[in-house]
């Protein structure tokens, strides 16, 4: 992971009030990051409070290859952003400090 090019993370809208782990995992790893998730969700709260804007709906073929197509463009020319450090810094002290995360992980996402 630490060596990759870009990380990719995946969260449909029915799942809108979940964090995937990884995404924290990707935070901290200081790589660029294109996530596939609802705009309104979580996941995409995450990101973009990260400095992060590589975001496109999962259920959109056109938001998504037009995003893939800036994002791979942006890495190749090496100016993608990665997660400002100050960011990640502070949610990991912020889960220290609870003991968990703020939702719980073992909620199951709403039927499609």
């Amino acid at each position: 992971m630490l060596r990759a090019d870009a990380l990719l993370v995946l969260q449909a809208s029915n799942c809108n009030e979940q964090i995937p782990a990884k995404l924290y995992e990707y935070l901290r790893a200081g790589r660029p990051i294109v996530a596939l998730t609802d705009p309104a969700g979580d996941t995409a709260g995450v990101v973009r409070a990260a400095g992060l804007d590589a975001i496109a709906r999962l259920d959109s073929v056109d938001d998504t290859v037009a995003l893939l197509r800036r994002f791979i463009a942006s890495v190749r020319g090496g100016g993608s952003a990665v997660a400002e450090r100050r960011t990640t810094s502070r949610r990991r002290r912020d889960a220290a400090a609870r003991g968990s995360s703020r939702r719980c992980s073992m909620r199951r996402c709403k039927a499609a």
